[in-house]
């Protein structure tokens, strides 16, 4: 059996859910896996992984790094992601699941909200699904082969904001990225990051795409036009937009890259 933990960032957490986990009755000879994604284990946690794995040989706990499937939901425009508690076989998250539960992704919806929405929504599954197992309650379903796809590494780089790009597809890569590996522009050798954003439907727009349209740093794009409403530029805190202009002039008819 795998549980994929998403993250938990201290120690008393995973404390509370090895904790649980223990205290159910599995049949004998039963062994499960848990794979705890993170960027690095949070201070303090790798005593208790190493505590919880002497004391209980059948737990074999992974520390995997964060691959961004749940940012990628949200680059796709889904609609809904979620998670699955699954048993384990040879291939990469193909065998039969035990327990799932999906989870809607909104206009609102970050990277950063995702992920902890999905590690609450993760540490809830974990002991139903075990107990269930045990008990017999849970039937193990193969998983489809249609309808498959993978979800590849981020890196840095995707951020950089392209805008040839339809503008709703940009909004996206904003709310998705934060708050790694983070939206940006480039103005005269000036990396900008955008924070958030929103898209307009301007019509019809004659500017090449990149072309600041306005006062209120309102970009062109392939299809549409992304206002930045928040920004940060480097050595400086994040900020608003206004604010923003206040002290980096980007006026109407500024082509950015």
């Amino acid at each position: 059996l795998s549980v994929i933990l998403p993250v938990y960032r201290n120690a008393s957490t995973l404390r509370e859910i090895h904790g649980r986990i223990a205290g159910v009755c599995l049949p004998k000879g039963v062994r499960y896996e848990i794979l705890y994604v993170n960027d690095a284990c949070p201070e303090g946690s790798g005593s208790v992984l190493s505590e919880r794995e002497r004391a209980y040989p059948e737990i074999r706990v992974v520390s995997l790094a964060q691959n961004g499937g749940q940012q990628r939901a949200i680059l796709a425009g889904d609609t809904e992601t979620g998670v699955t508690i699954m048993q384990m076989d040879a291939g990469l998250d193909t065998g039969p699941t035990l327990l799932r539960q999906s989870l809607p992704i909104t206009s609102e919806t970050t990277g950063d909200t995702l992920h902890d929405a999905l590690a609450e929504l993760g540490a809830a599954l974990i002991v139903p699904a075990l107990a269930g197992l045990a008990d017999g309650s849970l039937t193990p379903t193969p998983q489809p082969d249609d309808g498959v796809t993978y979800a590849k590494k981020l890196e840095r780089d995707e951020g950089r904001l392209d805008f040839t790009r339809p503008a709703d597809a940009l909004e996206r890569l904003v709310r998705a990225f934060d708050p790694w590996p983070g939206a940006f522009f480039e103005h005269q050798g000036t990396r900008i990051k955008v924070l958030a954003a929103q898209w307009l439907d301007l019509g019809p727009i004659t500017n090449p795409p990149g072309t600041v349209l306005d006062d209120a740093l309102t970009i062109a794009c392939g299809n549409g036009a992304l206002r930045p409403i928040r920004v940060q530029r480097p050595g400086k805190g994040p900020m608003d937009t206004d604010a923003f202009l206040r002290g980096f002039t980007l006026p109407p008819g500024t082509e950015l890259r």
